[in-house]
């Protein structure tokens, strides 16, 4: 007996050779890239896709998913002449990071985005809302934190990032909170003031978070952040915070016109004056 699992609105690729996806296996694998990949599970679609430009986004559950396979999965359509089209591979259990993440994964993290972007009805111009979300997401957390968001982030720390995506995700997609989840969430995004009747919701900015020393206005995020980024980086942004840098990062005086022998900084001219830059 096997375990279920059950991987929601994967989408197939575009064809506008009028042959539409007639079956998807199901492969379960050690790890995100490589696998190796199994294939554990053989299922027919249905309905075809009368338009397969418009392919229809899959929700697939398999009871053959086994313990030893790995946490990963991922599904291969394929059509009656077995071309196929392998999706992104996906973590279930909470088991596996990938970085960079999918736009998926990070929704599949948070029930904010779920709201915001949701999967079912399938809508592209929701999806591709939020692949830029997420995109954009990913780059700001790389910023501020001076590291890729590859599989070269530290096992460690893997999940610490996933999870800095996803709250960064949910700031940048605007979420519509109702007032039980604002109220709920006051403290944590530092919350400045609600106002009822007309809503309006007025939130802490990069100026706050400057003077509160902090790598974002929501503790929760600070704190991954924090966790995640580089010693340099850490280096620099208290360098900032409190104006006291490193030696090595002082500014130093250049010779503007060293030919002048009028000593580092100073300006030998007609006039015999020497002169030396307020910054010197």
């Amino acid at each position: 007996m096997g375990l279920v699992r059950t991987l929601v609105g994967f989408v197939p690729l575009r064809r506008n050779d009028g042959i539409p996806w007639s079956e998807v296996d199901v492969e379960q694998g050690l790890t995100p890239r490589d696998g190796p990949w199994v294939t554990i599970d053989t299922q027919a679609l249905s309905p075809l896709d009368a338009d397969p430009w418009e392919p229809a986004a899959r929700t697939v559950t398999t009871t053959e998913a086994t313990g030893d396979d790995g946490p990963w999965f991922r599904l291969r359509f394929r059509d009656a002449d077995d071309n196929v089209d392998i999706t992104e591979s996906v973590a279930l259990t909470g088991e596996g990071v990938l970085l960079p993440p999918s736009a998926e994964d990070v929704r599949s993290r948070s029930k904010l985005l779920q709201e915001r972007y949701p999967a079912d009805p399938f809508d592209a111009d929701v999806e591709a809302q939020l692949r830029e979300v997420v995109a954009d997401a990913t780059a700001l957390v790389e910023q501020l934190t001076c590291r890729t968001m590859d599989d070269t982030v530290p096992d460690n720390l893997q999940r610490v990032a996933l999870r800095a995506i996803v709250l960064k995700s949910e700031q940048i997609g605007e979420i519509s909170y109702s007032a039980a989840t604002v109220r709920a969430s006051a403290n944590r995004g530092r919350l400045r003031s609600i106002s009822a009747g007309s809503w309006s919701e007025s939130y802490f900015g990069p100026t706050d978070a400057q003077a509160a020393k902090m790598l974002d206005p929501n503790p929760y995020l600070h704190e991954a952040l924090w966790a995640l980024a580089t010693p340099e980086c850490r280096e620099s942004w208290l360098a900032l915070w409190t104006g006291v840098f490193a030696p090595a990062s002082a500014v130093q005086s250049p010779d503007w016109f060293p030919e002048s022998q009028s000593g580092h900084g100073g300006y030998g001219g007609e006039f015999g004056t020497s002169w030396t830059p307020w910054w010197h």
